[in-house]
């Protein structure tokens, strides 16, 4: 039976047949091996068991997700903890304020918080800020004094390092 299946419904039947409602409704009472007169059909749409299995199965897989995400930020620690060991040099104390620059400079695109980004970091919000205000005056610095060191350089090019600084 259509209406049964869901193919169609009463009030298509009824006008495809020119047939009260009512008399489809009796038809389907009197014949239909799921409908009957008087009993309500409740359709559960998806039973709470099921859910609780794909929220299990969801959180398995982003345990898994994580447990990777982990895997990785492990293997770069040790990456660098192995390259600041062969060139001498503090890679995260280096270059920790370029990198946070940048995600400061792309926040709007990256559509994150810097707050988050300092509490992940264990930094305060002042430190990068004093650091950032330094970085700014120095490039304000390097954009008047970069000209006239070309300026300089083009009048005496053979004049050494040396006497340039004097």
């Amino acid at each position: 039976m259509d209406i049964e299946t869901k193919v169609t419904t009463i009030a298509e039947v009824s006008r495809e047949y020119s047939v009260t409602r009512n008399s489809i409704y009796k038809w389907i009472y009197s014949y239909s091996k799921n409908r009957k007169k008087g009993v309500r059909t409740v359709i559960e749409e998806e039973s709470v068991s099921t859910k609780l299995e794909g929220l299990k199965s969801k959180i398995k897989e982003l345990e898994s997700v994580i447990g990777q995400k982990q895997m990785k930020i492990d293997f770069q620690e040790k990456m660098i903890e192995f390259a600041e060991k062969e060139y001498s040099v503090d890679i995260k104390k280096k270059i920790w304020f370029q990198t946070l620059l940048w995600y400061w400079e792309e926040r709007s695109r990256l559509k994150i918080k810097m707050s988050l980004l300092y509490t992940v970091l264990n930094i305060s919000k002042q430190s990068f800020h004093q650091r950032l205000k330094h970085y700014l005056c120095m490039q304000e610095e390097l954009g008047y004094l970069l000209p006239m060191i070309r300026e300089i350089r083009d009048d005496h090019p053979k004049m050494s390092a040396e006497k340039f600084i004097e």
